[in-house]
This record gives C-alpha cells, structure tokens and sequence, in this order.
C-alpha cells in the first residue's frame, strides 16, 4: 500500500552515482520564471510527470483513432513558401540563395492535395504561429493534427470530431486516472463527455439567448460571454453550426439554405470539461476566389487542437475547426474532401495536451519558452 508504484524493493547493497547539491526546488509555491529557469529539474515533479504521461496517452488516442479508421499518415514540409492562415503570423526564415522560408502554419494545403489521391489522411507534426502574446488563449509552437477525408459533409466532419474527441476522453479516463488524481482533476465532467454532442444552429442558439435576457444582435460572432452561456445549456460539448457568412472568412461555403449564413460549425464546452468554453471550430470552404476552377469539389475540415486538451483550470486552447471546402490550390480532381486538425504543444513545460483534461495549472509565461 505504500509503494505508489505498485512495488517495494529491499536494499541490499548501493553505491553513489552522482553527489548532487540542494535541490533548487522547494515544496513551496514558485513563479514562472524560477520555474522555466529549473525546468530540467522541475520535469521530475510528479505533476509535470503526470501531464506528460496524459499527453503521450492523448497523442497514442489521436493516432490509433485515425489508424483504426484506415487513414493514411503524410508528413507535410515544416518549411514553406508561403502563408495559409494570414501573413502576420509568419515566422520567417532566412533560406538559400537569398531567398525567404516560413515556418508552416498548417499542413492543410498538403493534406487536401493527398486526399485527391488517397481518400483519407493527415498530418501530425509541428506548427508555428508568430503571435507575441503572453495569453493562455496562444501558442507560438504546438504540434497539429490535419486529417482531410474525400467525400465527406459537414455532418460527416461533426460526425468525426465526436468520435475523436469522446475518444480521447475515453483512453485517457481508462488510462491515465491515476495521474488525473496526481493533478487532482474532477473526473465526473469528463464521463460526461459521451456521444451524441446536442445540436444546435446559430439562430437557435440567439433565439435562446433573447428569451433569457441576454443581450446579443444576429450577426456578429460570439464572444466568451456568449460561449459561456451556450455551453452552460449542457453537460457536455456541444455544436453551434451555421454562422453569419459576414463574420466567417471569404472562402467558407455558404448554406444553399439560405445565403446568410457560412456552413461552419464551434463545438463549445462547459466549465470543468474544459476552461475557455470553446472546443473548435469546423467549416466549410468554397474554392479560392483568385483561382480558376480546376475541378476542385466541396470539402470539409474539422481541428480539433489539442493543446486545450491539456488545461482545463488554465484555459489554454481546445480548438475545432470542422467543415466541408473546395481545395483551393493544390487539388484538380474531382473529389470533395474534410478534415480534423487537432493540436498538441511540443513546449517542454508547457503541455497543454495533457492540461484540458488534466486541469493542471501552466504558468502564462510557458506559452514562449
């Protein structure tokens, strides 16, 4: 009963390795700083251990899910030419001949070329965003997955981000409980997290917020008030599909239903499943208006990032973007494609993989090691 690893060894002889100086780190409350000053040493404590045992295990639940799904793995290049999420969030890189690089911001573009000829992929590798901001809301260095699947709707993508997400929760609550308890983590939200998620369009979801005195206009996007209140309808996640066409980007397709509106989804979460309310966000895309039609077809896309997975308490961000779209540039068949895209940080301290569901608590300043 005292051996928290399940063993007790008995000492029969022993010699010493190394003769180490005080240990710098106290069982007293530190800052962030002097942490991330230790954090070779700070790595060892049982709660960073802990995160880092339910990242691993998020990460294998991604993967297998993927696999058990026969989804092809592609690496895209961390280097490109260009950006494909918005020019100020580029990290640039000096590269040959004069000649500048970017750190990728995504393997989208990728993913929807291979899915013309393979049906069903993703990417799972590092991603970088040049925004200086020391918010738990960004990361300037996650690792994303980018799954794209040929022929898929925006009710397929929902479809595959329940499944992953309940699925995660699932592998994690069978694995890793005993390192939830280490962080101390509420368990019950989290078998809350079952399928199907509730359902609800943009417009249902404003009539709701009228009829409870809440005041918000149709048409603009909603704010972290506005989550909160929708995700407080519900134990579990929940999708909000079809936005305001105005407050979503140009290349998202519109709903044949009515012009209005942008065929994209946010998939919102209560408190104590995780901190800020927002899962993701999924969409569907048109093709890219500066480009001739080459063929390309709807598709559809969901990310899913797990770096919110990872803290709960802290709040940093659990992302999924989901929805159908037309390739825009790569692609020239004839295909409709989707995908999932969920994020992992590769920060050291940081971990927001294991946090959403752990609930630990990540000092701010880890988000820029």
């Amino acid at each position: 009963d005292r051996a928290q690893g399940g063993f007790e060894l008995e000492a029969q002889a022993f010699r010493v390795v190394s003769v180490s100086e005080e240990y710098p780190i106290s069982k007293q409350d530190h800052g962030p700083d002097f942490l991330l000053s230790h954090r070779h040493l700070w790595l060892r404590s049982r709660k960073q251990v802990a995160l880092m045992r339910i990242r691993d295990e998020v990460i294998r639940a991604i993967r297998n899910f993927f696999h058990e799904r026969d989804f092809l793995n592609i690496d895209a290049p961390i280097f490109t030419p260009a950006a494909c999420e918005g020019t100020t969030t580029l990290f640039e890189v000096d590269y040959f001949d004069e000649e500048k690089a970017y750190l990728t911001q995504s393997g989208q573009l990728y993913m929807e070329a291979a899915a013309m000829a393979f049906g069903k992929v993703y990417c799972f590798g590092p991603t970088f965003r040049a925004e200086k901001s020391k918010t738990r809301r960004h990361l300037t260095e996650f690792w994303m997955c980018e799954p794209e699947v040929a022929f898929a709707n925006l009710d397929d993508v929902m479809d595959l981000a329940e499944g992953l997400l309940v699925r995660i929760v699932e592998r994690v609550l069978a694995h890793r409980r005993a390192d939830l308890e280490v962080l101390e983590r509420d368990v019950a939200p989290l078998e809350k997290v079952k399928a199907p998620f509730p359902r609800i369009s943009y417009s249902e979801a404003v009539e709701r917020m009228h009829a409870e005195g809440h005041e918000f206009e149709w048409g603009g996007d909603l704010g972290a008030p506005d989550e909160a209140l929708v995700s407080s309808w519900h134990d579990c996640p929940v999708f909000v599909h079809r936005y305001p066409q105005a407050v979503k980007a140009f290349y998202m397709r519109r709903d044949p239903g009515d012009d209005r509106l942008a065929l994209g989804i946010d998939v919102l979460a209560p408190r104590g499943v995780r901190g800020d309310h927002r899962w993701g966000r999924a969409r569907t895309r048109s093709r890219n208006l500066a480009e001739p039609d080459r063929g390309a077809r709807p598709a559809g896309g969901v990310i899913p990032v797990v770096s919110g997975l990872t803290s709960i308490r802290v709040g940093s961000s659990w992302r999924i973007r989901a929805g159908t779209r037309a390739n825009r540039r790569l692609a020239r068949g004839d295909r409709a494609c989707a995908g999932v895209h969920p994020v992992s940080s590769n920060a050291l301290s940081d971990l927001p993989v294991a946090a959403a569901i752990s609930g630990a608590s990540i000092p701010n300043s880890t988000r820029h090691p």
